[in-house]
């Protein structure tokens, strides 16, 4: 694991640490070179979760936060930026404005989501490191999202 990946791992490491404390089932988005690293998940609502690390500053280009704030979100879910800095700790927690608000909710997404029916995902936290899960099962992380959005039962 390269030294930069690796002080950005364990900033990630630390947010998803304090989320789990307020209750959110906390999915991290391993290796992915999309916009969000961590996706929080409680019954109220949902936060997508950008995660700089740096030594100064803050790490931000302003492109970068134009480019957050105008993704699409469902209704209920809130875009943030949180900043590690080195020896400091979080030093800038921000809630990014904008987005089309036009898409279907997490919950109805994950209802009609194929996903859930397809190849098995490897377990996330709480078991064997590699071990892999049924979708659908509630091991799954996306089935354990939708029922920590409310959903009873197994999926119909």
């Amino acid at each position: 694991m390269g030294r930069n990946y690796r002080r950005g791992y364990l900033a990630e490491l630390r947010a998803k640490g304090e989320l789990e404390k307020e209750g959110y089932l906390v999915l991290r988005t391993a290796g992915s070179k999309g916009p969000f690293d961590l996706v929080a998940v409680r019954k109220d609502g949902v936060r997508l979760i950008q995660v700089k690390r740096c030594r100064d500053g803050d790490g931000i280009r302003p492109g970068d936060l134009r480019a957050l704030g105008a993704l699409p979100v469902p209704p209920g879910t809130t875009k943030e930026l949180w900043v590690w800095r080195d020896g400091e700790g979080f030093v800038r927690r921000e809630t990014l404005g904008g987005g089309d608000h036009s898409v279907p909710t997490l919950a109805e997404s994950l209802e009609r989501c194929a996903v859930l029916e397809c190849v098995p995902r490897l377990r996330e936290g709480g078991g064997e490191e590699g071990a892999l899960v049924a979708c659908g099962t509630a091991d799954c992380p996306l089935e354990r999202a939708r029922r920590a959005l409310g959903a009873k039962g197994p999926r119909a």
